[in-house]
């Protein structure tokens, strides 16, 4: 209910300043001007909070559908919690390369998921995406372990 208040303003907020642009003087002769920027930005915030309010009816409309309300589930809390404190010493001693398929394997298991290629395929992905983006691309370093766990990260990256 509050996102469908919160994209209410969004679209109003957009269509308003939008409006406002046109008051921002520009030299006739530019095609692209001052306000070009502006008013993409403002277009792409009322897209978006256009599709706000459309994902929030059709969500309220399927929980009053569902009148089962949300559950606590203590079991993948406590999970998510002991995992996340385990991932920290983890990433020291056994660096990243070994710890964040592992880690990420963990937490799409706990979460639900349970179909197997995806539970292989999506903590070797992610690790990859990362290992590429920051060791690799921007040269920023990641924990590499301790011992012969130091020498397999060095043959990754």
């Amino acid at each position: 209910m509050r996102n469908i208040g919160i994209s209410i303003v969004i679209i109003l907020l957009s269509v308003f300043l939008f409006y406002d642009t046109f008051s921002i003087e520009a030299a006739a002769s530019e095609e692209i001007g001052p306000t070009m920027w502006p008013r993409i930005l403002l277009v792409s915030l009322f897209i978006f909070g256009f599709i706000l309010l459309i994902q929030s009816l059709y969500r309220l409309k399927k929980e009053s559908a569902e009148k089962s309300g949300d559950r606590f589930d203590a079991v993948k809390f406590w999970g998510f919690l002991i995992l996340i404190i385990l991932y920290i010493p983890a990433l020291t001693y056994i660096g990243f390369i070994i710890a964040t398929p592992l880690w990420i394997f963990m937490l799409a298991f706990i979460a639900g998921m349970r179909k197997v290629w995806l539970l292989i395929l999506t903590p070797l992905v992610g690790t990859a995406v990362v290992t590429f983006l920051f060791p690799v691309l921007l040269r920023i370093s990641m924990p590499r372990g301790v011992g012969f766990m130091r020498e397999i990260s060095y043959f990754f990256y």
